[in-house]
């Protein structure tokens, strides 16, 4: 299946502002993305953060308008959450804004990777500073990360269960992708929790600022293969922007109250 070859006929721009990084898509059809681009940026932990977004959009904002003049939408998950002046910060700057609630972000996740599946999946979406479980039954958002792993004998959401095969996304599974390989069975994950990931294979092939989170997010994807009883992952390339993308295209991205 190819999804969304025939949603757009221009391109369309989607910024998605995370805790520990900005990502860019523009696309006019989801198979062939003009532009695709990750940047880390800490802006939960940043003493200010509108600020570095700030400066972020207005260096993306040539590339973005120039690729994609009908205009773009950014969409913030637990950032934009955490701290309305994000958002507020993206609405100065010219952008339709979505706030997303943390069911909103897994569904997307979902909708980011279901449609090139033949068969049901559960999503497991490691972010920085929350992590999503969705599937065929929801989505459920928890205020665990990469930032933030859960405590021990955390359980899993009572709510979540695990339907088809289970896909990781998001910045940190795929730099554990990069260096275990994909499928990540949990056994591997379960050797390498108390070494540091200084010591882990192919670790230099992982980008020196996101190498700081990869230990929290082994942690955090333990934590929910184990909750979910699930022998392995496999890690997908795609990530929340292309359910974003799709969810603008069909008209279903929401609106920032503060836009």
């Amino acid at each position: 299946m190819n999804p969304c070859d025939s949603h757009s006929a221009k391109p369309l721009a989607v910024i998605k502002v995370g805790s520990t990084s900005i990502s860019v898509l523009v696309a006019a059809t989801l198979t062939h993305p003009l532009y695709d681009d990750v940047q880390i940026r800490h802006l939960i932990r940043h003493q200010d953060g509108p600020a570095v977004l700030r400066e972020s959009l207005r260096h993306l904002k040539r590339d973005v308008q120039a690729l994609a003049p009908r205009g773009g939408l950014v969409a913030f998950g637990e950032a934009g959450r955490h701290n309305p002046a994000l958002p507020a910060e993206a609405v100065r700057a010219g952008y339709a804004v979505w706030v997303l609630s943390g069911e909103e972000e897994g569904a997307c996740s979902w909708w980011s990777e279901q449609p090139w599946r033949t068969v049901p999946i559960t999503v497991l979406d490691v972010g920085g500073g929350s992590t999503e479980f969705a599937g065929p039954w929801g989505s459920v958002s928890t205020p665990f990360g990469a930032e933030q792993p859960p405590p021990p004998d955390t359980p899993v959401p009572a709510a979540v269960r695990r339907e088809g095969p289970l896909v990781a996304m998001g910045g940190t599974a795929r730099a554990l992708g990069t260096v275990f390989g994909s499928p990540i069975a949990r056994q591997t994950l379960a050797a390498h929790a108390d070494r540091p990931f200084s010591t882990w294979p192919r670790v230099h092939l992982v980008e020196a600022d996101r190498r700081p989170l990869l230990s929290g997010g082994l942690a955090t994807m333990l934590w929910a293969m184990d909750g979910l009883r699930a022998d392995e992952v496999a890690v997908t390339p795609r990530d929340l922007r292309w359910g974003l993308w799709l969810a603008a295209c069909l008209g279903r991205a929401g609106r920032w109250p503060g836009g």
